[in-house]
């Protein structure tokens, strides 16, 4: 790299667009983090306390087990979440990442 590119590459990396963008997604990325760690270790404290209650059938005469539903719906708020940090990331982060490439063009 020359001399030039370093020092526009430093330029852009101390600017305060880009703190800021850097800023937004460790915190939008680590708060979904944050809840889908707290979702699944409730999970598994519920499973640890109370195992009968998960063995209990949903209904009489039913298959599904209340164990096997709760696990399902960790895996629909793991693709919900997905879909959503996409979301958001396509409205708030997205637009900066493009305004602070349009800067170094």
């Amino acid at each position: 790299m020359s001399e030039q590119t370093d020092r526009e590459m430093l330029a852009m990396l101390n600017s305060p667009r880009f703190r800021k963008l850097v800023r937004d997604r460790r915190m939008l990325g680590w708060g979904f983090a944050a809840t889908l760690i707290l979702l699944y270790a409730g999970a598994t404290v519920i499973s640890v306390i109370f195992p009968d209650f998960l063995m209990n059938k949903i209904y009489s005469g039913s298959y599904v087990t209340a164990g096997f539903l709760l696990m399902n719906c960790l895996i629909v708020a793991a693709i919900v979440f997905s879909v959503f940090y996409d979301r958001v990331a396509s409205r708030r982060l997205d637009p900066q990442t493009e305004a602070i490439r349009k800067d170094m063009e």
